[in-house]
C-alpha cells in the first residue's frame, strides 16, 4: 500500500479514537522531547497546543477554509486583495481541463499542503493530479494535528491564477504573525520566504525590518538565514497594516500574503504556525509566549 494511503487511512480511521489531549501530548513529546504543561502553559508551542483544545470558535473554521475565507478578506479589506478565482469545486471531475487557464494553481480547501501548481497545463500529468485529490478530499486535516477549525470544514478544490513576480517565478511569501495582547495592543513579526521551491530562504523581522534571530527548524526543508541586507518590500507599511485589520478579530494569527509590483495578494489565514510543534530558536519560544494570550 502506497505509503501516504496507509499513513491518512491511520490518520483518519484510526486516531480518531484517541483524545485529543492524548493525542497532542504525545505529539509534543515525540516532536519537542519534553512533556507538555497544558494546565499552565508559558511557551510559545505550549499555548498552541492549548488553544486547539480550549480556544474554538466557529470564526476559526470560517477562515481556515481557502474558499470561505474570501468573504472574510473582502469584508475586512476589500476584494481588491484576493487572487482571481477560476473556480470553487467539490470533485476534480468536475474541473473542465479544457476551460482551465494554461497557468493556474490548484488548492485544497480544508487543509495545509494539498496544492498542485500548474506552469503548463498541456505538459501536466493530470492523472496524478487526480489521484492526489482523491485522496486528499478523504482527508481530514484535524485528525492529523488536533486543530479544531479544520475538523467540519467541507473539503472542496479553488482554482487560482498562478501569480508570477517579474522574473517569471513564483514571489516570494511575506507571513506577518500578529500578537494581540489583552490591551489591545499589536506586535507584528514578519516572516519573509523566498525561493520556496529552489533554495528556500526565511528570515524573521521585526515591524521596522529588523533582522531578528529567530528561526523554525524544519525537517520538510532547509531553513536558512538570508542576508542581513535584504531590503524591506516598498509597500512595507500597507502589508502590515492589512494584516492588523485582518488579524483584528484573533488573539494570534499568521497572515500570509504576496506582493508583486507593489500590489498586495491575500494568501491564507494559519492559526498554529507549524502546528505548534517547531521550537523556535534559541529563548523565542519564551520570547513568543510571553506575546500570546488567549484569556
Amino acid at each position: 500500500m502506497n505509503v501516504k494511503i496507509a499513513r491518512d487511512f491511520l490518520l483518519n480511521n484510526i486516531a480518531c479514537y484517541i483524545s485529543d489531549e492524548i493525542f497532542l501530548k504525545v505529539a509534543y513529546r515525540i516532536k519537542l522531547g519534553k512533556k507538555l504543561n497544558l494546565s499552565a502553559p508559558v511557551t510559545y508551542t505550549e499555548k498552541l497546543q492549548w488553544s486547539k483544545l480550549f480556544y474554538r470558535k466557529e470564526l476559526l473554521t470560517l477562515c481556515c477554509d481557502k474558499y470561505q475565507v474570501r468573504t472574510y478578506v473582502e469584508n475586512k479589506v476589500g476584494s481588491e486583495y484576493l487572487i482571481p478565482m477560476v473556480g470553487y469545486f467539490k470533485d476534480f471531475n468536475e474541473i473542465n481541463l479544457n476551460e482551465i487557464p494554461n497557468q493556474c494553481v490548484m488548492k485544497g480547501t480544508h487543509g495545509s499542503g494539498m496544492n498542485h501548481l500548474v506552469f503548463d497545463s498541456t505538459t501536466m500529468n493530470w492523472d496524478i493530479v487526480r489521484d492526489d485529490f482523491r485522496r486528499w478530499l478523504k482527508f481530514n486535516q484535524f485528525y492529523h494535528s488536533r486543530e479544531w477549525q479544520y475538523k467540519n470544514v467541507p473539503p472542496g478544490i479553488i482554482v487560482e491564477e498562478m501569480l508570477l513576480d517579474e522574473s517569471g517565478k513564483v514571489p516570494s511569501d511575506i507571513k506577518i504573525h500578529c500578537f494581540r495582547q489583552c490591551d489591545g495592543s499589536l506586535t507584528q513579526i514578519i516572516q519573509l520566504d523566498v525561493d520556496r521551491f529552489g533554495s528556500h530562504k526565511q528570515n524573521y523581522y521585526d515591524e521596522q525590518w529588523n533582522l531578528l534571530d529567530l528561526s523554525f527548524s524544519n525537517n520538510n526543508f532547509n531553513v536558512k538565514g538570508g542576508e542581513k541586507g535584504v531590503a524591506p518590500p516598498d509597500n512595507l507599511e500597507e502589508l502590515l497594516s492589512l494584516s492588523r485589520k485582518l488579524s483584528e478579530d484573533f488573539p494570534y494569527v499568521r497572515v500570509d500574503l504576496f506582493t508583486i509590483n507593489n500590489k498586495v495578494f491575500f494568501g491564507e489565514l494559519t492559526f498554529h504556525h507549524q502546528s505548534g510543534l517547531t521550537k523556535p530558536s534559541g529563548d523565542w519560544d519564551n520570547k513568543l509566549g510571553n506575546l500570546l494570550s488567549y484569556s
